[in-house]
C-alpha cells in the first residue's frame, strides 16, 4: 500500500509515523535541554601524550573504539577494549554510575562519545567526566595500575561553620561507603547519608571503582582520594574525579534510589506517653502542668494504676564473640559490680573502668539520685546476665541509665551505627509547629553540647495550650565534637519523623539519646474550649465520685480486718520499708497460687517454714516461705528479710517479690528457682551426678560474688551468718543465688565486726569465734564459705562426719590430712572420677582451707578470694591449722547439735 495513497486508512497510518518521529525528536530535545547533566560535562583533561592526524590509522581506531564502549558500556554499565596495534593501539574504558539504569547510560556515553572528540580534537589521550558517567582512552594501557592516574578536585566555595563536627561526619561516612563499594558491591558503588545540624538535614556521598578492581585495589584507590584532605576541608560540596575510582559529597541528594548506608538508621517501636518534666519517655508518676486534658486526665489515672516497664529499651549482644574462658567471665563480673557500685556515689553519676582486658562503662543522667541510678543499673546488671549471658561485648539502656561492656577498647569511640525510635501518644489534632519544634531541639542540642556533663534539658511555651521540655545526653567519654556528631543523627531522625500530633518521641543509641514531652496547659487567660468545658463537667465528678466510692470501701474494708493484720515490729529506720521494692500480696491470691498451700506443691523445708511453689494469675512461677508456728524464728528474722533482699540486687542473690501479713500468716514471696537448692543435688547420691566439675566452679565462684557484695558492694554491708548449702538456691542454668537473710546483720560504713549474746545459725557452718564468743564479721562468713567450698569439691557434709555425741574426724581435719600428705585430689567426689581440671580443684581446696584458719585475722576477705579464683597465676598463701571445732563438747558434753542453733545467752547485740 502506497503512503500516497488517499485512503483514510493510508492517511491514519502516514500521520501515525509522523505522530511517533515527532514525539522521539521532542523527547531526544527534551534530554539534550532538560538534563544538563548529560551535555554539559563536569570535567575533561585532554592529554599530553601527543597527537593524530585526520584520516590516520589511530583516528580510525578511535572511531571504531568508541563506537564499541558506548555500545557494549551502556549494556554492562562498565565495558574496556582496545583498537589496533603498536603505535596505532588505542585502549579505552567506560564507566557509568552504579544508580543509573540502561537508557540513562546509553544516552550520557553517546554524549561523551560525541563531547571528547570535539573537546579534545586529534589527541591521543583524553578523559571526559558526566554526572552519569566517565569515558576516556589513550595510546596508553589504561588498565595496568589499579590507581588513578591523575585526580580532579571540585569544590564549593561556601563553607561550613561547624567545621570539626562536619569534618567527622563526612569521615564516618567516607569510611562506611568505602568499604560497602569495595566489599559489598559486585558493581563497586556505594552510596550513603548522614545527618547534619539543624539546617542541612542531611549529607549523601557517593562512592565508586571500576568493577574489574579486586576488593582491597578498590579500597586502597578510594582512601589514596582522601590521603589530603585540604581539597575539600569544611567544604559544602566537593568532588574527587579519577579513571579508577571517584567520589563525591553534597548537603542535598544527587543519586537515585535508597542509600547503601545510613549512618543512623533506626528501628520503631511504640512508647507510652509522659506527662512529667523527665527524662524523656519515662514511665513515672505524672504531675500535669496547670489544667490537663480530658484524655490526658483520663490516661494519667490508669497510668498511675500501672506498674512501669523494666524491659531495657536499647539492647545489643555480640552475635558472634561469646566468651568461653572463664577467666574473662570472672572479671566481667568483677567489673560489672565495680561499675553499678561507684557510678552511683560519683558526683557526676559516671563510671568507667577496665579490669584484665574488659572494659565497661555505667551512666545515669547527672540530675538524677544516686538511689534511683543504682537501682536502675542494678536492673540492666540482671538484664545483662539474662539477655547476653555469654558475650564478649553487649550494651543494654533503660531510660534512666546505661551500661555497656566489650573485650576491646570502646571509651571515646563514637557509636552511630543504631539508634531505635520510641513514639509516644498522639493527640486527636496538631499540638505544635515544625519551627517551635526545631528552635526546642537546636536550643538542646546547644544547651547539651556546651554542657561538661554532654546532658542538657530545655523547656519551652508552644502555641497556646501546650508546653514542651526536652532533653539529651551523650556518655561522658564523648569529645565535643563526637557529641555533637552524635546529636546531629539523632535530632536529624527525630525531625525526619516529624508529626505535629506526637506527644512524645524519644530516639535512643549507644553514644547519646535525645527526646521530647509535650503537656497541655490552659491558655494564659485561663480559657477552655466550649467542648473541654463540657467534657470535664461530665467525667471530673464522675471520677471523683469513683474515687470517694473507693476510699469509703477501702476504709471499711480496713476497718473490718485491722484487728485480723499482723504488724511488723518497730525498726530502726522508719523509712526502712517505704524504700524497699517488695510488695504486699494478698493472702488468698497466694492461697490461690499455691493450692491453698498444698502439699503437693511443697519444695521442702527450713529453719523458717515449709516453701511452696506457685503460680499468680499473670503466669509468673513463685516460692512462698511460710512461717512455721513452732519456728524458733520470727518478726526479726522476717523484717530483715523483707528489708535487706528488697534493697539487695544482685545475679547472685535471690529476689524477694514480696511479702504477706494478713491474719495470723506470715508469707514471704520469692522468685521461682527450679533447681531448688544446693544441698538437693549435692548430698543426694542420684542428682549429685548432675554436678560436674564446671558446674561446681561456676558455683563456688558465684557464691564468692555474692559475698563480695554483700560485705563490699551493696548499698549496705551485710554479714549474712547462715550461709550453708540448704541456702544456695540453684537457678535452671545451675547459677547459684545466696538466700534467707533472717539472721543478716547490717553493719555500718565505719563497722568491721560486732558481738552478740544471740548466737543463731547452723552447727558445721559457723566460724569458732562466733559461736563461742558471739563474735561476728566478714571473716566469720568467710568460714562458712571455705566449708561449703570443701563440701562441693567432697560431696561430704561437713557434720556428716559427727557420730553421736563422739568428736571423730570432721571434714576439715579430713581435709587438712589428705592436704599434709600431698592426697588432696583423693578428697573428690568420686562422681567426678577423672573429668575435672587438676588445678582449679587444688586451687579450691587451698582456698578453702585458707578461709577454714582458726585464727580469723588469717581468713581472706571475700575480695580477695574473687581475684584467687579469677586468677590461675596468683600466689595463694600457705594455710595454717584449721579450725577443728566440737560445739557441743564446748558448750555441754551431754548436749548433742545436729542441726540449725540458736543459743540465746542474753539481750545484748553490738557492733563496732
Amino acid at each position: 500500500m502506497s503512503l500516497l495513497d488517499d485512503s483514510p486508512k493510508a492517511l491514519n497510518y502516514s500521520i501515525s509515523l509522523f505522530n511517533k518521529g515527532l514525539i522521539a525528536t521532542l523527547l531526544l530535545l527534551m534530554l539534550f535541554l532538560v538534563s544538563p547533566c548529560l551535555s554539559e560535562p563536569v570535567y575533561t583533561v585532554c592529554g599530553n601524550t601527543g597527537n593524530y592526524t585526520a584520516n590516520s590509522s589511530y583516528e580510525s581506531n578511535l572511531g571504531t573504539l568508541l563506537t564499541s564502549l558506548s555500545s557494549n558500556g551502556s549494556i554492562r554499565g562498565f565495558f574496556n577494549d582496545t583498537m589496533g596495534s603498536l603505535a596505532d593501539k588505542v585502549y579505552g574504558l567506560v564507566l557509568c554510575r552504579g544508580d543509573t539504569n540502561t537508557s540513562m547510560c546509553r544516552s550520557c556515553l553517546a554524549v561523551a562519545k560525541r563531547d571528547i572528540l570535539q573537546l579534545c580534537p586529534y589527541n591521543k589521550n583524553a578523559t571526559i567526566w558526566y554526572d552519569y558517567c566517565i569515558l576516556c582512552y589513550s595510546n596508553q594501557n589504561l588498565l595496568l595500575s589499579a590507581n588513578n592516574p591523575q585526580i580532579i578536585y571540585i569544590w564549593n566555595a561556601e563553607s561550613i561553620t561547624e567545621l570539626a563536627p562536619f569534618n567527622k561526619i563526612i569521615t564516618k561516612v567516607m569510611d562506611y561507603i568505602f568499604k560497602w563499594a569495595a566489599y559489598n558491591s559486585t558493581r563497586r558503588f556505594a552510596t550513603g547519608e548522614a545527618y547534619f545540624n539543624m539546617n542541612f538535614t542531611k549529607i549523601y556521598g557517593l562512592a565508586q571503582c571500576t568493577p574489574d578492581l579486586p576488593q582491597d585495589q578498590c579500597y586502597g584507590c578510594l582512601h589514596e582520594i582522601v590521603v589530603s584532605t585540604s581539597y575539600f576541608d569544611g567544604k559544602r560540596g566537593w568532588r574527587a574525579l579519577g579513571m579508577r575510582c571517584n567520589l563525591r559529597f553534597e548537603v542535598y541528594p544527587f543519586f537515585e534510589g535508597k542509600s547503601s548506608v545510613q549512618l543512623a538508621y533506626s528501628q520503631q517501636v511504640p512508647a507510652p506517653i509522659v506527662f512529667e518534666k523527665t527524662y524523656p519517655s519515662m514511665a513515672h508518676e505524672a504531675r500535669p502542668a496547670g489544667q490537663l486534658h480530658v484524655r490526658a486526665l483520663i490516661l494519667f489515672v490508669f497510668v498511675a494504676i500501672t506498674c512501669a516497664q523494666n524491659d531495657p529499651i536499647l539492647f545489643y549482644c555480640s552475635p558472634d564473640t561469646n566468651h568461653t574462658n572463664q577467666s574473662f567471665k570472672s572479671n566481667l563480673d568483677l567489673l560489672l559490680s565495680n561499675l553499678i557500685t561507684t557510678a552511683p556515689n560519683s558526683s557526676s553519676l559516671y563510671s568507667n573502668a577496665s579490669m584484665h582486658s574488659v572494659y565497661g562503662m555505667a551512666q545515669c543522667p547527672p540530675d538524677g539520685s544516686p538511689f534511683s541510678c543504682a537501682d536502675c543499673l542494678s536492673r540492666l546488671n540482671t538484664s545483662l546476665a539474662t539477655l547476653c549471658p555469654v558475650g564478649r561485648s553487649a550494651a543494654v539502656r533503660l531510660e534512666l541509665c546505661l551500661l555497656r561492656y566489650s573485650d576491646h577498647t570502646f571509651f571515646s569511640e563514637l557509636d552511630v551505627t543504631s539508634f531505635k525510635i520510641l513514639t509516644g501518644q498522639s493527640a486527636s489534632r496538631p499540638t505544635y509547629s515544625r519551627e517551635e519544634m526545631f528552635n526546642l531541639m537546636n536550643n538542646t542540642r546547644s544547651k547539651t553540647i556546651e554542657s561538661k556533663l554532654r546532658f542538657g534539658r530545655v523547656e519551652a511555651k508552644f502555641s497556646d495550650p501546650y508546653v514542651a521540655s526536652a532533653s539529651a545526653e551523650c556518655t561522658r567519654d564523648l569529645s565535643t565534637v563526637d557529641c555533637t556528631v552524635c546529636l546531629d543523627q539523632a535530632i536529624g531522625m527525630l525531625l525526619n519523623d516529624y508529626n505535629n500530633r506526637l506527644l512524645g518521641l524519644q530516639v535512643v543509641g549507644l553514644s547519646c539519646i535525645v527526646g521530647y514531652n509535650v503537656q497541655f496547659t490552659s491558655g494564659t487567660d485561663g480559657s477552655v474550649d466550649h467542648t473541654t468545658k463540657l467534657v470535664l463537667v461530665i467525667v471530673l465528678p464522675v471520677i471523683a465520685l469513683v474515687v470517694l466510692l473507693s476510699g469509703i470501701y477501702i476504709y471499711l474494708l480496713r476497718k473490718r480486718t485491722v484487728k485480723k493484720m499482723v504488724f511488723l515490729p518497730e525498726v530502726e529506720d522508719e523509712t526502712e520499708f517505704a524504700r524497699g521494692e517488695s510488695r504486699l500480696f494478698g493472702l488468698n491470691d497466694l492461697k490461690d497460687a499455691t493450692g491453698n498451700f498444698s502439699d503437693a506443691n511443697m519444695l521442702g523445708e527450713g529453719g523458717f517454714g515449709p516453701v511452696y511453689k506457685g503460680s499468680l494469675k499473670c503466669g509468673q512461677e513463685i516460692a512462698v516461705k511460710r512461717l512455721s508456728r513452732t519456728s524458733g524464728q520470727g518478726f526479726l528474722e522476717l523484717r530483715n528479710e523483707v528489708i535487706f533482699v528488697a534493697k539487695l540486687q544482685h545475679r547472685n542473690l535471690v529476689r524477694l517479690l514480696g511479702c504477706c501479713l494478713e491474719e495470723k500468716e506470715k508469707l514471704l514471696v520469692y522468685e521461682y528457682l527450679p533447681n531448688t537448692s544446693l544441698d538437693k543435688f549435692l548430698f543426694d547420691p542420684i542428682k549429685i551426678h548432675q554436678l560436674d566439675w564446671s558446674r561446681r566452679y561456676k558455683i563456688i565462684q558465684g557464691i564468692s560474688k555474692g559475698l563480695l557484695y554483700l560485705h563490699e558492694d551493696s548499698r549496705l554491708r551485710i554479714i549474712h551468718r547462715d550461709l550453708k548449702a540448704s541456702n544456695i538456691l540453684l537457678d535452671g542454668d545451675m547459677n547459684p543465688k545466696i538466700s534467707d537473710f533472717g539472721l543478716a546483720k547490717h553493719f555500718g560504713v565505719n563497722e568491721t565486726h560486732g558481738n552478740t549474746n544471740r548466737i543463731a545459725g547452723t552447727y558445721g557452718y559457723m566460724a569458732p569465734e562466733y559461736a563461742i564468743h558471739g563474735e561476728f564479721s566478714t571473716k566469720s562468713d568467710a568460714f562458712s564459705y571455705g566449708v561449703l567450698v570443701l563440701e562441693i569439691v567432697t560431696g561430704r557434709k561437713n557434720r556428716g562426719f559427727q557420730r553421736g555425741s563422739k568428736p571423730v574426724d570432721n571434714l576439715l581435719s579430713h581435709v587438712w590430712k589428705h592436704w599434709n600428705e600431698g592426697r588432696a585430689l583423693e578428697l573428690r567426689d568420686q562422681s567426678l572420677s577423672n573429668r575435672f581440671i587438676e588445678e582449679q580443684m587444688l586451687r579450691c581446696i587451698h582456698i578453702g582451707l585458707l578461709c577454714v584458719q582458726e585464727d580469723p585475722t588469717k581468713r581472706p576477705n571475700m575480695a580477695s578470694v574473687v581475684h584467687m579464683l579469677s586468677s590461675d597465676s596468683s600466689p595463694l598463701p600457705t594455710p595454717s591449722t584449721p579450725a577443728f571445732l566440737n560445739l557441743s563438747s564446748m558448750l555441754n558434753e551431754s548436749v548433742e547439735l545436729s542441726g540449725d542453733v540458736c543459743l540465746d545467752l542474753g539481750s545484748s547485740e553490738r557492733s563496732s
